[in-house]
């Protein structure tokens, strides 16, 4: 005889079920961020993508990164092959940082010019 969940068993009590809340559960943290309008400090390209829509640089990293994870069969890259992504578009460190590391920075690589 096969026991359902809330079926008494002998000498105990069968538990019922916890009453599901009326509304669905939101994070009051998601909540506010969805509420005070996320990305509001975010620069415009920022905001946009994260209303889904993309700029021409953000679209083409999308596909190097889809086109990456299809090749790999893997569902994301590490930071190190995101890294390699990048520079495979073309991408490279042409200014100097524009924030502050807590740690001191690994040696830069030299790019020669013709």
């Amino acid at each position: 005889m096969k026991l359902l969940r809330n079926e008494p068993t002998k000498g105990r009590r069968a538990t019922p079920a916890p009453e599901k809340p009326a509304t669905p559960y939101v994070r009051t943290s998601l909540k506010k961020r969805l509420d005070s309008g996320h990305g509001h400090n975010a620069d415009p390209d920022q905001a946009a993508a994260y209303h889904g829509e993309h700029t021409p640089a953000q679209f083409e990293f999308l596909m190097a990164v889809q086109e990456w994870k299809r090749l790999n069969r893997r569902s994301s890259p590490s930071l190190s092959e995101t890294l390699a992504i990048v520079k495979l578009l073309g991408y490279r460190k042409v200014l100097p940082r524009q924030i502050e590391l807590s740690c001191p920075a690994a040696p830069v690589e030299k790019v020669v010019s013709c």
